[in-house]
C-alpha cells in the first residue's frame, strides 16, 4: 500500500472544519491537492494547520504551515494582477497606489497590511481580508469578503 501524497494549494479562510480529523471552528484551513500514485490530482481537501503539516510530511509549526499556505494563495492570485486597474486609496500620509479589481487587490509590501485593509474598506465600501505576501512580487494580496 502506498502512502497518499499531497501538494500545497493555499489557504481557505471560509472553510473552518478539518477534513482529516473533523475539528470545527478553525481560524483557517489549508487547501491540499490529494494525488494518486501517478501524481494526478484526485481531490482537493481542506485540513487544519497541524493535520496539513502531517499530510505534507514536514516538520513545521502551525504558523509556518499557515504562512506557506498564505504565500501559495497570494502567488496564485497575484499571477494576474497586472491586468487589474491601478487605483489610489487613502489620503495624505496613508495614500497608497496598487492594483485593485472587484474581488482582489495587491499593494507593495512596504505598506502594513492593516493600513492597506483600512484604506480598501473605506475606498470600496466592502470588507477585505488579507490573503498573504506573494514571494515573487513582494506584494501584499487581499480578497474581498
Amino acid at each position: 500500500m502506498t502512502a497518499t501524497k499531497f501538494n500545497l494549494l493555499g489557504i481557505d479562510d471560509e472553510v473552518t472544519a478539518c477534513d482529516c480529523c473533523g475539528k470545527k471552528n478553525l481560524k483557517c484551513t489549508v487547501a491540499l491537492s490529494q494525488l494518486d500514485a501517478d501524481g494526478n490530482e484526485v481531490a482537493v481537501v481542506r485540513y487544519g494547520r497541524d493535520c496539513a503539516a502531517r499530510a505534507l510530511r514536514v516538520r513545521a509549526t502551525a504558523a509556518d504551515i499557515e504562512g506557506r499556505a498564505r504565500s501559495a494563495s497570494a502567488k496564485a492570485i497575484a499571477s494576474s494582477f497586472g491586468s487589474w486597474p491601478v487605483r489610489t486609496v487613502g489620503e495624505g500620509y496613508n495614500k497608497m497606489t496598487g492594483w485593485v479589481s472587484a474581488t482582489h487587490a495587491a499593494f507593495s509590501a512596504q505598506f502594513a497590511a492593516p493600513a492597506i485593509r483600512a484604506n480598501l474598506d473605506s475606498a470600496t465600501a466592502q470588507g477585505w481580508r488579507y490573503v498573504g505576501l506573494c514571494p515573487m512580487t513582494k506584494m501584499r494580496v487581499f480578497a474581498a469578503c
